[in-house]
């Protein structure tokens, strides 16, 4: 007998062992993704056309508008006051 028939099925064992880890995992991928696909598209044709419930921006209230601007004065004032209070804790 010859050294190289018993070492010839153990070297072929490793490689056929890591062709099915592979096989395996492509088939788990394309079957996961087909379910993916599958449960996004089922989802997608239950929701609602976007025709059925249509929303115009005239049914949206107008925002309020101020009775009036505030005056450059009063502005002025508010920060005047808050500049003299900052120096004051400086101070």
């Amino acid at each position: 007998m010859t050294d190289d028939s018993p070492a010839a099925p153990l070297s072929r064992r490793p490689a056929q062992a890591i062709r099915g880890l592979v096989r395996g995992a492509v088939v788990l991928f394309v079957l996961s993704t087909a379910a993916l696909v599958w449960t996004f598209w089922h989802e997608r044709a239950q929701l609602p056309s976007p025709s059925a419930n249509p929303q115009t921006p005239a049914s949206r209230p107008a925002p309020p508008i101020p009775a009036s601007p505030p005056s450059p004065s009063f502005s002025l004032s508010v920060a005047e006051a808050r500049m003299a209070a900052l120096e004051a804790r400086l101070a």
